[in-house]
């Protein structure tokens, strides 16, 4: 139901069609390349898949034979919670079935699972695709909207489904983008309910969760947050009973690896194995909370758009190392808002080449000062339209009312 007040929502006539069109393009493309890049590009005969991609398996297996709260005895690094296995369990037992072999523990060449679990995974990664479109039109977006669709399919989903094989990532995206869509409708228990599948997929969706709940009325915003945690907060429980330990090493207490790729933090030293979990990665739900409470009396939806998008930047600046698909909420934010903000012109265009060449930093080692003052400066040129409209906005925000003449 349309809340009362809001303005009616703008049709998208197209919105499935461009949608399996592009999410047809992106299976195809992640499985052709998982099947036959190390073979034309390398000379290699093995399949190209990320070894991130089996991590969710074992805890999948553990659904399957009817043991899922002790998931995470499997130790199989996987650290966000139970949401990925729980949708790979279906495939799963089909590949049990089918006798299909996996890579993992061990490296296999032909990991034949992968036939099945890499076209469904991928095909659920495009969800995201098609709430950033959703909330696209939310915002007022009615012109090139199969543009937008591309432009996060090319530059984040890539770099989260092709490259790393972080399905759980797009699904947490796309649980986020639509908990931002349904707030700025008007629909706070839905939104609840949508920002707590976000975060039940990957907990860096808790950076949404104060824009949902301080944009709720005053009266409803316990309640609001106390829908959102629920469904995680059930499954970590259950996960708890049953296996303390390894469910709270996975959860909270997950060290980075300097070591294993990534870019570390300037203040890391380079003689540095492992980096224990620190508080310092809560940064981006404080700050998250601090711009929603600034913004809880603005009914502007890309300003609050605008306020998550810089939230989820400012996670690059805080984790002990650095990867490209933590890159991916920030990416596909400032590109729905750049949509947004031109109608027409290449400003959009430019903000999906800068989150590219962004993705393609993290393939490059040079001195860790320059790495990142270079960084930093694309990333804060990606961010233009977003800081600009936080800006404005939350000027708006703090400026004291106009007296009425007498």
């Amino acid at each position: 139901m349309q809340a009362e007040g809001q303005p009616r929502p703008l049709r998208d006539h197209r919105l499935l069609r461009d949608w399996a069109v592009v999410a047809g393009v992106m299976v195809v493309m992640t499985t052709g390349a998982a099947l036959w890049a190390n073979a034309v590009f390398t000379g290699v005969d093995a399949w190209w898949v990320s070894s991130d991609f089996w991590l969710p398996v074992p805890l999948a297996h553990y659904v399957v034979e009817g043991a899922g709260p002790f998931m995470y005895d499997a130790r199989s690094t996987y650290l966000a919670l139970p949401g990925m296995p729980l949708v790979l369990a279906p495939a799963v037992a089909l590949t049990r079935a089918l006798g299909l072999t996996e890579s993992y523990p061990m490296q296999i060449r032909h990991p034949s699972a992968y036939l099945v679990l890499g076209p469904y995974t991928t095909l659920l990664s495009t969800v995201a695709v098609l709430e950033a479109r959703r909330l696209a039109t939310a915002l007022g977006v009615v012109r090139r909207r199969l543009a937008l669709q591309v432009a996060v399919t090319a530059v984040p989903l890539v770099a989260v489904v092709t490259f790393w094989g972080h399905v759980e990532d797009a699904l947490a995206l796309a649980g986020l983008l639509a908990a931002l869509r349904l707030t700025a409708a008007g629909e706070h228990r839905r939104a609840a309910i949508a920002i707590g599948l976000a975060v039940l997929f990957k907990q860096w969706a808790l950076m949404g969760l104060p824009i949902v709940v301080f944009q709720a009325p005053v009266e409803r915003r316990i309640r609001t947050l106390l829908e959102a945690l629920a469904l995680p907060a059930a499954f970590a429980v259950i996960c708890l009973a049953a296996a303390f330990a390894p469910t709270v090493d996975a959860l909270l207490l997950s060290p980075s690896f300097p070591n294993k790729g990534g870019h570390r933090q300037l203040w890391i030293g380079s003689g540095v194995r492992r980096v224990p979990a620190a508080p310092l990665r809560a940064l981006p739900i404080v700050i998250a909370a601090l711009l929603g409470w600034r913004a809880r009396a603005v009914a502007a939806p890309l300003l609050l758009v605008s306020a998550v998008a810089v939230a989820a930047a400012t996670r690059l600046l805080v984790e002990p190392v650095v990867h490209s698909y933590y890159l991916a909420p920030a990416a596909a934010l400032a590109i729905v808002v750049s949509f947004a903000r031109h109608r027409r012109g290449l400003a959009p265009l430019i903000t999906a080449l800068l989150a590219a060449l962004a993705h393609i930093m993290f393939a490059v080692h040079p001195s860790p000062v320059v790495w990142w003052s270079v960084f930093v400066a694309v990333l804060a040129l990606m961010l233009r339209d977003p800081l600009v409209e936080l800006g404005r906005g939350l000027s708006r925000a703090t400026a004291p009312p106009v007296p009425s003449p007498r």
